[in-house]
């Protein structure tokens, strides 16, 4: 188990909390950086977060954060989320 402020990058967290992070545990914006965290982890996401890594490039095979999940409810959430914290990308 990891602690996700821990593994979260100083910009993770600085876009994250335009988006009202942190919150309760298991809020939205809190899975959202749950996910970030985790890709830190793995080893999946080594450099900012960007619009690719957030939704993914289709003709390159890779798969978004939404993409992740097979719940339709679930995807939609993600990808709302995903699509407001692009907004602070592009306003960074």
């Amino acid at each position: 188990m990891y602690n996700t402020d821990e593994c979260l990058t100083e910009n993770d967290k600085a876009f994250l909390k335009t988006m009202g992070y942190p919150t309760d545990n298991f809020s939205d914006i809190n899975q959202l950086a749950r996910l970030i965290a985790m890709d830190r982890v793995d080893g999946y996401l080594k450099g900012p977060i960007t619009k690719e890594y957030l939704f993914g490039d289709k003709s390159q095979g890779i798969p978004g954060l939404a993409d992740r999940f097979s719940d339709e409810t679930e995807q939609r959430r993600i990808s709302d989320l995903c699509s407001s914290l692009v907004k602070s990308l592009d306003n960074a």
